[in-house]
């Protein structure tokens, strides 16, 4: 992550096979919900491509990061009633 773009890259044995730079007017919301019964996620909806899932990081840094990105950058944000309950823990 960095001050003017998210950084999306997926790995394979270490090496990486997908790299995507997404700039925040790229951008449509950040919905932030869950995944399975614990599992905290965000997914990254795009004006155009397929939609980002971030999901199952340990600890929630990366989405605590992301929503604070969505917040200096004036990008929606919503929040499922789920992942309400989850935050409060």
């Amino acid at each position: 992550m960095e001050n003017d773009f998210l950084s999306y890259q997926i790995k394979f044995w270490k090496k990486p096979i997908y790299k995507k730079v997404i700039y925040p007017e790229q951008i449509i919301q950040l919905k932030f919900t869950t995944g399975g019964w614990a599992t905290k996620g965000v997914i990254i909806r795009l004006k155009k491509g397929l939609n980002i899932r971030i999901f199952g990081f340990n600890p929630d840094e990366v989405l605590k990061d992301i929503l604070n990105y969505g917040k200096e950058k004036n990008i929606s944000i919503t929040k499922s009633k789920y992942y309400l309950v989850l935050e409060k823990k």
